[in-house]
């Protein structure tokens, strides 16, 4: 396949394409009609594309046709679009007439956008055009295919056009890393430094945010080796979500890289900082200690006792961690969903699935039936959200990511979670890639191809598991 296997051809009338019966979507659909009724099934994400369409115009994405028997054109890749076009065009034709309303709705508000002609690319080598479309519908396939935008490259995107991104301040390191001539790879793990990043660790790594941006407050030299290392851990999985799940970790983490990076020397101020002490807070207040002589951080180091309640430590000298004798084992690697094959909270027995998918959860090992543990996780998320709302009269938003956000929102507002456990469980439903999407968590369930991993699955668990629990907490 190349391009010289297709040709253009200009203004084909909407009404001389014919949608194809045999394209992997429509299934041997018996006829044009039967195409469209297949096409709308997914109505909400069919009207999105109606909408587009109508306001925005259609987009120069190739249109690719062939010639049938009976010398007509068929659409070979585009059917979606196509019968958009036709459906605008054509109101009538739609089978839904809920659907039909909105698309003459759309219709009439946007006519300068509703083509009756268009250009499509053309081919009569049969083997040329399924290539095309078996490298434009299966993925990077190693870099022959396109590849999609990674969480980094997406929010990159947003940014420097000035949309909104939850991953703002973390993009904003990651340039500033790269300006110093620190590698950052496309596939870096950007929700984690996300998760990282709040007012006191960005003051101890060695940065402030002034006018929206992020300003150095100690010398280039200290903060590059904080910046450095901080990646090389995230990038190598030296760090996970785990280990850096609560603002404590996240205080103990840094901490500790502090004292190995820059052995506890003092780190100077650049000019303007030191003229202006005002300008920053340059102490942290560690979290209360346990009665314990040492207390144990689930990022696997303890600190000394002698740090007590609410006292000023200065960060740029941190009192010194040291690690146990024995590393604890990643939580992701244990072999059940449930650490020590116990969820942490109690289902009422009427509640008999959700009792019975518990018990299931709680024996299966995850490492060997990835794929029965993730449609029961599935089923536990669900279970629990709907109960939640259907005690506090929440309404149904028709979206399982959706309705999870919400019960979030009531749970934060109630005091039942705090801002910092909401704002984990809104970034997941939001992000279509996050494991709490219902994009993800449809593909564990039904998508051929993608499978997940024990990991993924107890990450997934350590992430939300406070959810779940709240929701059985009423």
């Amino acid at each position: 396949m190349n391009n010289k296997d297709f040709y253009l051809v200009s203004n084909i009338s909407i009404v001389e394409l014919l949608l194809d019966p045999e394209n992997p979507r429509l299934r041997h659909a018996a006829d044009q009609k039967e195409c469209i009724a297949r096409i709308i099934r997914k109505s909400k994400t069919f009207l999105n594309l109606l909408r587009d369409i109508a306001e925005n115009g259609l987009s120069i994405e190739p249109i690719v046709v062939s010639r049938n028997a009976e010398d007509k054109w068929i659409v070979r890749d585009g059917n979606r679009r196509v019968a958009a076009l036709q459906l605008l065009n054509e109101p009538e034709r739609c089978p839904d007439p809920v659907l039909k309303q909105q698309i003459i709705k759309l219709a009439s508000e946007n006519p300068e956008n509703i083509l009756k002609q268009i250009n499509c690319f053309a081919s009569d080598n049969e083997k040329a055009i399924l290539r095309y479309m078996d490298l434009k519908h299966t993925g990077a396939n190693q870099g022959i295919g396109q590849e999609s935008w990674s969480a980094l490259t997406k929010a990159i995107f947003n940014i420097k056009h000035e949309y909104p991104d939850q991953n703002k301040r973390a993009v904003q390191l990651l340039f500033w890393a790269e300006e110093q001539d620190i590698r950052i790879d496309d596939d870096f793990p950007l929700t984690n430094l996300t998760r990282m990043l709040n007012q006191k660790t960005l003051e101890l790594i060695g940065f402030k945010v002034e006018n929206d941006q992020l300003v150095p407050i100690i010398d280039t030299a200290s903060a590059r080796c904080l910046v450095e290392r901080i990646a090389i851990d995230l990038m190598n999985s030296a760090i996970q979500v785990n280990d850096i799940f609560t603002s404590e970790q996240q205080i103990a983490y840094i901490a500790r890289i502090r004292k190995e990076v820059l052995s506890g020397e003092p780190i100077s101020l650049n000019a303007k900082e030191r003229h202006d002490d005002s300008s920053t807070n340059l102490s942290i207040n560690y979290p209360a200690q346990s009665n314990k002589s040492n207390r144990e951080t689930e990022s696997g180091y303890t600190e000394e006792n002698s740090i007590h309640k609410n006292s000023n430590v200065s960060f740029l000298n941190p009192r010194p961690l040291r690690r146990r004798s024995t590393p604890k084992k990643s939580s992701w690697d244990r072999e059940c969903i449930f650490p020590r094959k116990n969820p942490g909270f109690y289902i009422p027995p009427e509640n008999v699935k959700a009792y019975n998918i518990v018990s299931e959860l709680s024996k299966l090992k995850v490492k060997q039936t990835p794929l029965a543990v993730s449609m029961l996780l599935r089923a536990l998320i669900e279970f629990s959200e709907s109960r939640y709302r259907n005690i506090h009269a929440l309404s149904d938003k028709n979206a399982l990511h959706k309705n999870i956000a919400a019960v979030a929102e009531h749970m934060a507002t109630e005091k039942k979670i705090n801002n910092e456990q909401k704002d984990v469980i809104l970034r997941m439903t939001r992000d279509e890639k996050s494991i709490l999407h219902i994009t993800t968590l449809q593909k564990y369930v039904h998508s051929p191809s993608f499978h997940p991993t024990a990991e993924t699955l107890n990450t997934l668990w350590d992430e939300i598991g406070f959810f779940v629990s709240k929701c059985w907490d009423t």
